[in-house]
């Protein structure tokens, strides 16, 4: 391939809330600086040259960045599906009209419980769940496909199975499971996040349990529980993933906000920077891609 099929962006640091969780809080601390507007154009041409076919928005809050609407829009006239992951708290109607207006494929939504109080609390943002309601009611009623995302740790995971009733509630058919991972900001909170093999397999046992009750009343949810992102925690807890192995570096790379770029956001190593040398280049020549590719590293620990 010329270049890679998807390449997910994190598309600044700055963010309003301040997750629990969040993989990419300790780098803003450690950045010399954010993403230039210049230099954010720049790798839109170099993901236009490299034919991508997909490029996922992430952050940091993306909409915080007055050139993500332009640089989405670039990417798509150039025949570049886009989605976007966002908190809710800056999409407006108007901001709704624009994305509806791309058009974006799919705008992914971070959600941290089932209610006001455990979300706002996981976010440290006092009113997020007014905010991300009133959002998704903006894009479910333009018809732009939107999904519930939810990092299961030992303080969001009993709010799972109620997640999906209130996606099927709330107009939406799609809810996707992330497992935690020990990164960034929660590597600071282990003992607050991280569960037990036997809390990890009651957990995923009770959103299957939501799930076929659901199902058998008619709905047209579909559930990712996320284990094919992480085939070896399936492996550990006894569950099946369709997936043997991660396809970070072989499908997908991801883009940091300095233009490095890494296999994935949790790959320690990293590949190469597209202000010093092209995509292209580095992704048919970088000797740690090609070792992935062989099978030999796992790139999200190597």
């Amino acid at each position: 391939m010329r270049g890679p099929i998807v390449v997910l962006w994190n598309y600044g640091h700055w963010c309003n809330m301040a997750c629990l969780h969040c993989y990419s809080r300790p780098d803003a601390h450690v950045a010399e600086k954010d993403l230039s507007s210049e230099d954010a154009s720049r790798i839109v041409a170099q993901l236009i040259d490299a034919d991508v076919m997909h490029v996922h928005f992430g952050g940091g809050e993306p909409l915080g960045r007055k050139d993500f609407l332009s640089n989405a829009q670039r990417l798509v006239k150039a025949g570049i599906s886009v989605t976007l992951s966002t908190n809710g708290s800056l999409l407006t109607e108007t901001v709704a009209d624009q994305l509806a207006a791309l058009p974006i494929d799919t705008v992914a939504f971070s959600i941290h419980g089932s209610n006001e109080e455990s979300h706002d609390r996981f976010n440290n943002f006092p009113g997020a769940w007014g905010r991300l309601i009133l959002a998704i009611q903006h894009m479910v009623t333009r018809n732009v496909k939107v999904k519930l995302v939810m990092t299961l740790t030992k303080q969001t995971a009993p709010h799972g199975p109620c997640l999906l009733d209130l996606t099927d509630r709330w107009g939406v058919n799609k809810v996707q499971f992330q497992t935690f991972k020990q990164y960034g900001n929660a590597s600071l909170h282990l003992l607050s996040l991280n569960m037990t093999r036997m809390q990890w397999r009651k957990t995923f046992q009770a959103i299957e349990v939501a799930r076929t009750r659901l199902a058998n009343a008619g709905s047209k949810l579909n559930v990712d529980l996320g284990l094919d992102e992480d085939p070896s925690l399936a492996s550990e807890i006894g569950l099946s993933s369709v997936q043997e192995k991660c396809i970070c570096g072989i499908h997908s790379i991801t883009l940091k906000p300095n233009g490095d770029i890494v296999a994935c956001s949790f790959a320690p190593r990293v590949i190469g920077n597209v202000h010093q040398q092209s995509l292209i280049d580095l992704w048919r020549n970088s000797p740690v891609l090609r070792r992935i590719r062989k099978g030999g590293g796992n790139p999200c620990m190597d």
